[in-house]
């Protein structure tokens, strides 16, 4: 009959990370130091033919969005992004920047002392 049959079949184990509630704060990645740190669920899936059929592992993780990182919940708390704004620029004393002029050219320079003869 049918001696040589071959079948292929495609196993896996994927993770699926799916944000979950949380606090609804950015955090700060310790990696990459970006604010897109948030709360997930992980979730391990058995896959057969690229279809997932059941979970077999399930976890609460803090995510990054851009470098991967990932860490269980209760193990470290990464740090809240803030939203600092720095000091305005300020000029430093003993220094000035030259002037402008509406078309955009510096001032003359001053007149320079002439002794009277």
């Amino acid at each position: 009959m049918c001696d040589e049959c071959c079948i292929c079949l495609s196993v896996g184990c994927p993770t699926k990370i799916n944000p979950s509630g949380g606090d609804g704060q950015a955090r700060i990645c310790p990696r990459c130091n970006n604010g897109s740190v948030f709360q997930a669920e992980s979730q391990r899936w058995l896959e057969i033919c690229f279809l997932p059929l059941f979970p077999f592992r399930s976890k609460d993780v803090w995510s990054c969005n851009i470098c991967s990182w990932q860490v269980e919940l209760g193990t470290y708390q990464p740090l809240v992004a803030s939203t600092f704004v720095p000091p305005p620029f300020q000029m430093q004393m003993g220094y000035s920047a030259p002037m402008m002029t509406a078309y955009g050219t510096a001032p003359p320079p001053p007149a320079v002392y002439q002794p009277q003869r």
